[in-house]
């Protein structure tokens, strides 16, 4: 990580092209092929995604851009496919600085137990697939400047059984929390106000959802929990009108269900004729 480092920064102070940076870089050193492999992945993920993750500190911070050091702009992010695939990669601490995780970052790392972020966290965004597959990932205590979680962002990850979403959160992307069996209950913020396409798609055994009428967008099959999981029943709706999207969304589901279940049943009920007329 810090070969990566020194290598945004020649490319920046002294304007040498990327991959000429990196290639002259990588023979001198003595790194193993993955830690290679690793290091290619950092710069090039943060280039690509350079302009993004100024914009977003800019945002936050303080400070201008313009006048923070080279090398305080370089580590305030996490490139594309940063981790992508790291086995043995257990635990992770991010710094306070960490404004965004992109795509793919953390994907595939099948022994990361726990995601743990400074006391501060200036983080806003999570990309696609940031953690998908980290069928381990148990602990993550998502911070109070988030504001969106991209597509298939904790897709499978199976080990979840709790997700505190912050009040500042407003779009959950398509499929984000699909697959997530350890789920029971989810509560959606207030601040939400888009929830893609089968965001929490066959996560059979959550029995209970906190909606609000502020939900200005749900997308098709956001609430397909899988089998034996009756929509009506898990979403709470003290505090929704019928007239409202939500009321309304949520009416045209159950609608679905009950004739779903009809359909069903009359299903059964022909096949054991026919059985019983065959017999």
């Amino acid at each position: 990580r810090a070969l990566a480092l020194q290598i945004l920064n020649k490319t920046d102070s002294a304007g040498q092209y990327t991959n000429l940076a990196l290639d002259a870089a990588l023979k001198k050193s003595n790194l193993s092929a993955p830690d290679k492999a690793l290091v290619t992945i950092l710069v090039y993920g943060v280039t690509e995604r350079r302009l993004t993750l100024d914009y977003m500190a800019d945002a936050l911070s303080s400070r201008p851009m313009e006048t923070l050091d080279g090398t305080v702009r370089r580590v305030i992010g996490i490139g594309k496919e940063a981790f992508y695939g790291l086995s043995s990669l257990t635990k992770v601490t991010l710094p306070a600085s960490i404004v965004s995780i992109a795509d793919f970052a953390f994907a595939d790392c099948p022994s990361l137990e726990e995601v743990v972020l400074g006391e501060g966290s200036a983080l806003t965004s999570i990309g696609r697939f940031a953690f998908s597959g980290c069928v381990s990932l148990a602990t993550f205590q998502l911070n109070d400047r988030l504001v969106s979680i991209g597509e298939f962002a904790f897709e499978k990850c199976g080990a979840l059984t709790s997700v505190s979403l912050p009040e500042t959160l407003t779009s959950i992307g398509r499929g984000a929390f699909g697959k997530c069996y350890g789920l029971t209950r989810m509560d959606l913020p207030v601040s939400l106000r888009t929830v893609g396409d089968m965001a929490f798609y066959d996560c059979k055994n959550v029995t209970v959802i906190t909606l609000h009428e502020e939900i200005k967008s749900i997308g098709a099959h956001a609430f397909l929990l899988g089998d034996g999981t009756n929509l009506k029943d898990a979403i709470d709706m003290t505090d929704i009108s019928a007239d409202s999207y939500v009321g309304k969304y949520v009416d045209a589901m159950t609608k679905a269900e009950e004739t779903e279940t009809e359909v069903e049943t009359e299903t059964e009920v022909e096949s054991e004729t026919e059985a019983e007329t065959a017999a």
